[in-house]
């Protein structure tokens, strides 16, 4: 099923356990009542549509002319709004800065990550982007505008976070006498996956068990009869119940 929307599964009432003994639910010692059952419940969120191979998404901070003060921290927030985790991720950067070696460069995720792209180095950040497929690294004499190059830490480590939300460019300026302008900063991102976390829950009175949504699929939705009861489904169901869920 793949259709947004809450789906729910009920199984009950007339469960044997492997004694072959009807199970008393709640416990009452009441068997087969009418209100004891398993009622499964899953909610499927709509499909997000990630970046594909051949394209890539990309998401601007709104600030423009940024100065960069002298010995002062500078912050440029790139807002995400689009719900998936992260694969592919590069840092667009177009900066000025009278002296280079001033600078330390780093990127904050939503969930408060940090990867480090540049410390004091003396190269040209105008029209960068930190890719770390790029061929050549901060130990270059120089870069061109356009350049491609790779960060001091590698951006994989927010591989399979979400990308979803608020992310933050910092910019250290460590030693006075020197400022700069950033001009505009970006984050591109490239052959993600959707980002989807689905749980079922399971309640009667007294119990409450959850598992993956994407186990629904295999409950029955008609009560089994205790003819049934030797049946696979009945064997799982009772090692479901008996086994904690990791869910």
């Amino acid at each position: 099923q793949t259709a947004a929307g809450t789906y729910t599964s009920a199984i009950g009432t007339d469960i044997w356990d492997v004694q072959a003994k009807r199970m008393d639910l709640n416990g009452n010692g009441i068997v087969n009542e009418e209100a004891e059952l398993y009622t499964a419940t899953a909610i499927l969120g709509a499909a997000i549509v990630p970046p594909t191979s051949n394209s890539r998404k990309t998401y601007a901070s709104t600030a423009t002319a940024v100065p960069v003060l002298d010995s002062r921290t500078t912050r440029l927030e790139i807002r995400v709004t689009d719900a998936f985790a992260v694969s592919d991720i590069r840092v667009n950067l177009d900066l000025v800065h009278g002296r280079m070696t001033d600078l330390h460069i780093r990127l904050r995720s939503p969930d408060g990550r940090t990867v480090n792209l540049f410390n004091r180095r003396s190269l040209n950040l105008s029209g960068i982007t930190f890719d770390d497929g790029a061929a050549t690294g901060l130990n270059a004499k120089s870069l061109i505008r356009g350049a491609s190059v790779r960060p001091e830490e590698v951006l994989s480590n927010f591989a399979g976070k979400a990308a979803k939300g608020t992310w933050t460019l910092e910019i250290f300026d460590l030693f006075a006498g020197q400022s700069g302008t950033v001009n505009s900063a970006s984050l591109s991102f490239g052959a993600a996956r959707a980002a989807t976390s689905s749980f079922t829950r399971f309640a009667n009175v007294d119990h409450t068990v959850a598992m993956r949504a994407d186990a629904i699929a295999n409950i029955s939705r008609e009560t089994k009869s205790s003819a049934a009861f030797h049946s696979a489904e009945h064997t799982e169901f009772h090692r479901s119940r008996s086994t904690p869920s990791r869910g």
